[in-house]
């Protein structure tokens, strides 16, 4: 028997996501060349939408265990801890941005990351966040956008 906690948050993730996109658009999307505010609201609101619509279809037509019901991680099963660092991370990062800057808490924030997503090795978890960090810094500055220089002034 399929149970509605399972179905629920894709719901209601494809409602938020409709949400986003509906708002994003009224705040306009420009173009790639020249960007509007909505632009990547909109576009992670799509995002957003297809992963939700993938988990309702995974409900409804998924491969299922010998007792019927959908194969996958149970909610129980899942690790709250990590989930809330993880959002509590986030929530900090977009509060602390503009005062620590772009480059010391991005660095911060991906060691986290990537240490509580399982990496037991320090060398990987550094390596990794200095070489996302690096890219992402390039990437984002080639294509013109300035990013919060903080109280270390970089």
């Amino acid at each position: 028997m399929k149970k509605k906690y399972e179905l629920a948050p894709a719901v209601f993730w494809g409602l938020l996501s409709i949400f986003v996109v509906l708002n994003a658009y009224k705040l306009g999307l420009g173009n790639f060349k020249n960007a509007g505010p909505g632009l990547m609201p909109f576009l992670l609101g799509i995002c957003l939408f297809l992963v939700s619509m993938l988990l309702i279809g995974k409900f409804f037509f998924g491969v299922k265990e010998e007792n019927g019901t959908p194969k996958g991680i149970s909610p129980m099963k899942m690790d709250l801890k990590k989930i809330s660092l993880v959002s509590l991370s986030l929530f900090a990062y977009a509060l602390l941005l503009k005062t620590i800057g772009f480059l010391s808490l991005t660095s911060l924030l991906l060691l986290f990351l990537f240490r509580i997503a399982g990496s037991r090795k320090w060398r990987v978890v550094v390596f990794a966040s200095v070489i996302t960090m690096v890219i992402t810094y390039f990437v984002f500055t080639s294509l013109g956008l300035r990013f919060p220089k903080g109280i270390f002034g970089y």
